[in-house]
């Protein structure tokens, strides 16, 4: 079954129009929007050439900010402008791990849909080969992993800008402290038995499984298959961690929180998934652009 045949058999044909409308306004504003960004660079680019002005310069003095006491060599600083977004090309292909993000892709498919990807990705991986060329020299991946095991210092990402920040491990945790030990905010936890984790766990499935037992006049909230996928069990904490504001004084530690395997992980990213067409409308501002 298709994403339009389920979505007929599900919705009054007047709530389907309101559907169909808002994608097409949606995907109308986005295509505007990015061919018109895209005409003004090359605009911008044209009108550099006639006035003969040279590219401008890339500084890459800016990619790499080291505070920690090590002293980076060349090629571990040419390494890290690579930046976090570079992938060093696999030795072998990782089928297991291919096959396992695939499963979990296709999850809520029909058994039907499920045979065919399945087929797809098996043909595809029968005649995929490892790059023949390696993109990285051997120094400067020696120099990464050098890096990694180096428990003294920090790798992390700027707060603001694509920069790539080396920190004294101890700089790092004793901010990380300050942080955490703002009674404000956080309450440290000295018994397991307070951990709230496996409370909302509990409490999340059993809101979950009343859903899928309630049923309109059509049929049930949720299916089967998606109850299963939104179930949690052997949730952890969100973790925190910080990301260092190279660009104020004293260079303090931005929190975040990462929600990723923590109990309610799950139902939010389907609910980002089910509310983002709702978000094109006259009380939301995307950035600070778009509101002047």
């Amino acid at each position: 079954m298709t994403c339009s045949v389920e979505l007929e058999s599900k919705l009054s044909r007047e709530h389907l129009r309101a559907l169909q409308e808002t994608v097409k306004q949606s995907t109308t504003a986005t295509s505007e929007r990015v061919s018109q960004t895209h005409a003004k660079k090359f605009n911008q680019l044209l009108s550099n050439m006639k006035r003969g002005r040279s590219p401008p310069v890339v500084d890459k003095e800016k990619w790499v900010v080291n505070v920690s006491q090590r002293t980076l060599s060349p090629v571990e600083i040419t390494a890290l402008e690579k930046g976090f977004n570079f992938s060093i090309a696999p030795k072998k292909i990782p089928v297991a791990k291919i096959l396992s993000s695939v499963e979990n892709g296709i999850f809520s498919l029909n058994q039907s849909a499920k045979d065919t990807i399945r087929v797809s990705i098996a043909n595809i991986l029968k005649n995929c080969k490892v790059p023949a060329s390696i993109n990285i020299p051997k120094a400067q991946k020696t120099a990464l992993l050098n890096l990694r095991k180096d428990e003294s210092v920090k790798v992390l990402p700027a707060d603001k800008g694509r920069s790539i920040v080396v920190m004294d491990s101890d700089e790092y945790k004793e901010k990380g402290a300050v942080l955490l030990n703002d009674t404000k905010t956080y309450l440290k936890l000295t018994d397991k038995r307070l951990n709230p984790t496996s409370s909302v766990e509990k409490d999340l499935n059993k809101i979950l499984l009343k859903i899928k037992n309630e049923s309109n006049d059509t049929a049930p909230q949720i299916s089967p298959n998606l109850y299963r996928k939104l179930q949690c069990s052997n949730s952890n904490p969100a973790s925190f961690y910080g990301l260092p504001k190279i660009h104020k004084p004293g260079r303090p530690l931005r929190p975040i929180t990462s929600s990723i395997g923590s109990p309610t992980y799950a139902v939010s990213k389907y609910l980002v998934s089910v509310l983002s067409a709702l978000r094109k409308n006259t009380y939301t501002v995307q950035n600070s652009s778009v509101f002047t």
